[in-house]
Formats: C-alpha cells, sequence, structure tokens
C-alpha cells in the first residue's frame, strides 16, 4: 500500500511537470515508429451531459470482437495482401485501436480520480513501450517493465495495478487473446485472466469403476481440439454468464439443456478457470455430435454464420485504409460467427493420446475433472451406504 502511494505521488509529480522531456527519454521499442496515433477523447471537449453517451459510444466502436479476434487479425493480414498495403499496415491499426481501447478502460476504472494530463502522459507511453510478437502464430502485444527507467517502470506499475482490477473482475476486451497486452516482468511471468469452460460429459458403469467420454470442440483455424468455453469478455461478466455465451457461440445456439448445470454453480477450479459440468445420457452420445453438424451446416448453408473469406469481405467493406472498423461493423450483423467447424465425444484414453495445439492444457483440465467427480461419486457411494445402514437398522 505504501509503495502504490508512493508511485501515485511520484506520478503526480510527472504530471504537474510542464517539462516534457521525460516522454522523450522514454526509449521506443517498436522495430518501427508507429504513426502519431489520436484518440477521439484526446481530440474533444465532450461536456458532462454528454461524456457518458460520448463514451459508451466510442467505447463500442474500438473494441474487437471477443469471439473472433484471431480470425479478424488474420483476415485483416489478407485484406492488406489484396490490397496491396504495407505488411505492417494491420498491426499499426491494431496497435491504435488497442491504445484506444486501454485508455477507455483506465478512464473507467480511475472513475472520479480522472486525469487529462496523466492519461495523455499515459498515452505516449503506451506509444513507445507496446510492442507486439508472434505465439502459435497469433499476434500479442506486451509492454515490458524496464527497471533503468524511473518513468518507464512506474508507468508500468500503474498498469499492472489496473490489470490486477482485471483479474479480479474477469477479462476486458482490452488484453483478449490474441489482441492481448500482456504485462510482462524481468522473470519473463505473465498476468493470467480467468475463463469458464463446460465439460459435457457421459459417464458408464463398468462394474465399480466407471467410463466417462467427453464433448469437444475444434476452431476453424486450427487442428487442436478443447472444451467448450474460453476467457471472460468484459469486467461485470460473472463465470456463469461467461460459460452460458461460450455454449452459444461455440455450439451456434443449439441447446444441449446444460442451463441449469452451469447456473447451479462451477463443479471445480482450476488455477483461473472455472470449470462446470453436464451429465448427458451415453446413448446420445452419437445424436448429439450429428445434431451439432447438421445445425452448422446448415448456417453455413443459408448464410447465417459470419466467415472470413478475405477475397469476399474485401468486395463489400469500405476501400479506405482504415478498413477494420468496417470488418467489426459486418461482424455485427450476424448473430454467430464461424469459429468452431468439428466436434466429437472422447473417452479418457484417447483424450490423452491429444497432441499439439493447447491439448496441454485440455489434458490438466480433464485431471482436475476426473480428480473432483471420482472424490463426488465415492462420496454418494458412502453416502448411499449409510442411509442403506440406517435403514436396516431401523426395520430391526
Amino acid at each position: 500500500m505504501a509503495r502504490r502511494k508512493q508511485n501515485k505521488r511520484k506520478l503526480e509529480e510527472i504530471v504537474a511537470s510542464d517539462d516534457d522531456s521525460s516522454e522523450d527519454e522514454v526509449e521506443n521499442i517498436d522495430e518501427e515508429k508507429d504513426e502519431e496515433i489520436t484518440t477521439e477523447t484526446n481530440n474533444q471537449d465532450i461536456g458532462d451531459n454528454d461524456r457518458n453517451n460520448e463514451d459508451q459510444s466510442l467505447h463500442n466502436s474500438i473494441l474487437f470482437d471477443f469471439r473472433n479476434s484471431k480470425n479478424v487479425i488474420q483476415c485483416s493480414k489478407e485484406i492488406d495482401a489484396i490490397r496491396k498495403l504495407k505488411n505492417d499496415h494491420t498491426i499499426r491499426m491494431l496497435k491504435e485501436k488497442l491504445i484506444a481501447t486501454i485508455l477507455i478502460q483506465v478512464k473507467e476504472l480511475m472513475k472520479d480520480n480522472f486525469n487529462e494530463k496523466l492519461m495523455k502522459k499515459f498515452e505516449g507511453y503506451l506509444k513507445d513501450n507496446l510492442k507486439h510478437r508472434k505465439i502459435h502464430g497469433n499476434t500479442q502485444f506486451f509492454i515490458q517493465k524496464d527497471s533503468s527507467k524511473e518513468m518507464n517502470l512506474l508507468f508500468f506499475e500503474s498498469l499492472e495495478e489496473i490489470a490486477q482490477g482485471w483479474i479480479k473482475t474477469g477479462l476486458e476486451g482490452v488484453v483478449n487473446e490474441p489482441v492481448q497486452c500482456l504485462m510482462t516482468g524481468s522473470n519473463g511471468k505473465t498476468m493470467k485472466f480467468e475463463s469458464s469452460f463446460i465439460i459435457i460429459y457421459a459417464k458408464n458403469s463398468l462394474g465399480k469403476k466407471f467410463a466417462f467420454k467427453y464433448l469437444i470442440c475444434k476452431n476453424t483455424d486450427s487442428s487442436a481440439w478443447s472444451f467448450v468455453g474460453g476467457k471472460k469478455s468484459r469486467p461485470s461478466e460473472s463465470g456463469m454468464e461467461c460459460c452460458l455465451r461460450e455454449m452459444r457461440e461455440e455450439l451456434y445456439g443449439y441447446s444441449i439443456n446444460a442451463e441449469k448445470s452451469v447456473m447451479n454453480g462451477p463443479f471445480t477450479k482450476f488455477e483461473t478457470n472455472f470449470i462446470y459440468a453436464h451429465e448427458v445420457e451415453w446413448d446420445r452420445t452419437d445424436a448429439i455430435v450429428e445434431n451439432l453438424m447438421k445445425n452448422y451446416k446448415k448456417l453455413k448453408e443459408n448464410n447465417e454464420l459470419m466467415t472470413f473469406n478475405a477475397v469476399e469481405i474485401s468486395r463489400t467493406i469500405s476501400q479506405q485504409d482504415n478498413f477494420l472498423d468496417s470488418l467489426l461493423n459486418l461482424l455485427k450483423k450476424y448473430e454467430f460467427t464461424e469459429e468452431i467447424c468439428d466436434y466429437k465425444f472422447i473417452d479418457s484414453i484417447d483424450l490423452c493420446k491429444e497432441k499439439g495445439g493447447r491439448s496441454s492444457f485440455l489434458k490438466k483440465l480433464h485431471t482436475k475433472f476426473v480428480t473432483k467427480i471420482s472424490k463426488t461419486l465415492k462420496q454418494k457411494k458412502t453416502k448411499k451406504k449409510k442411509v442403506k445402514k440406517n435403514v436396516k437398522k431401523k426395520k430391526k
């Protein structure tokens, strides 16, 4: 707490200073310096009466579509190539939008403590220090702490505190993966954010033991399989709301009547992941997969599913260089966008044989689930025995 107060005082001293040389001292660690980025909030004086509406409007206009950020980036890059734009065009647009989003989220978190001068300094810091890297083919933006520069360190710690706020309330759109602002220290560790997954399973009695199989799904741009679920999309989204949303998005509205199971609360938790569970009948698993695939194909045939065909999209969206907004607006016209392309039920043995992609994470969730359900089933069995024993006693 004392350190936070000390940092706040130092930051206030920086803001109060008329000398802007401190901004120039911050090293530009991007490969190429981006063009100057401005946001609507910094270019206009918004009256108190209109501020809330303006903030909401801007907030809605710049957030990436959480479900499809990876596809949006890939599609944008392909459109770059079609229109023969520079290779760094998409990255520049992403960075611009990410900074604008960060500023809005910081402003929301600061509330009554909002300081325009500090925000301008903070914007300059982000421009100079936000860099990107490739991880598994995804674009991730990140900021690395530089303890040799006091101002750099102070802003990093301020940003770190903001991220801690996100951790407590869930992940905000500004740090979505893969359009993700990672907070990294000299030790290379990054912050983790909350997610929700639902394990849809069937069990079959094999004497004293049970056999299990699980519904998993495959992403359109990956060979990796995973359970239904994903990261929180806004601070106020609860684990339950996140799970229900992810189910609707990844099953394309097809219901397996799991809502009640989700509303009963998480079955268990693994690190920052809420794990919900819903049991289906063993004999229905094939029918469930068949119906899911039928639903998916029908949406595609009826053009009710947004697909990321760069050639087609390039013909329909704005011809201006800043086509990212047009692409995001196009996404809003569809109820569902293509994200998952295949489903299957898999038993524990085959699940543990999965390789590549997120298979390691899939196995960890599976292990946590099996440990918890084994304990639960054992407790139920013990309880049943006690009930039978008590019944026998009463009869005697």
